[in-house]
């Protein structure tokens, strides 16, 4: 593969990066290397040699999946804040405080709800200057 300005100024555009020209000179330089480095790793002889994902043959062992006894669900659930009595009266589950804001008066998709209005049809955000 030919490492032309062409190829660079396509690699600029698709990162969104303004390079200068001594940039895109050590970029020519640091893709030569890497592709250089690729070829010699391909002209390595792998006749007989078998594919892995994995340097070690570990295999990996996993135990039967199956319903098994768990905690006590009382025994938990005196952590709860004030015990079961602090649990707002409830010995079923945690009470947690709220963390995020919803609109319930927005409508799903009507761009409400978490986050905030969302602009229906915009374009996003151009790329910051690099300077």
């Amino acid at each position: 593969m030919q490492i032309d300005d062409a190829l660079i100024a396509y690699l600029e555009d698709l990162s969104y990066l303004s390079l200068t020209d001594g940039e895109k000179l050590r970029l020519r330089g640091d893709l030569e290397k890497i592709l250089t480095s690729m070829a010699r790793l391909g002209a390595v002889p792998t006749d007989g040699v078998p594919e892995r994902s994995h340097p070690f043959d570990h295999v990996n062992a996993f135990r039967e999946d199956g319903a098994k006894a768990s905690c006590d669900r009382q025994l938990i659930l005196r952590n709860a804040p004030g015990g079961n009595s602090g649990n707002n009266g409830n010995s079923e589950f945690f009470v947690a405080p709220q963390t995020v804001d919803y609109d319930e008066g927005a409508e799903a998709g009507a761009g409400g709800g978490i986050g905030g209005p969302a602009e229906v049809g915009t374009e996003p955000p151009a790329p910051p200057e690099v300077e």
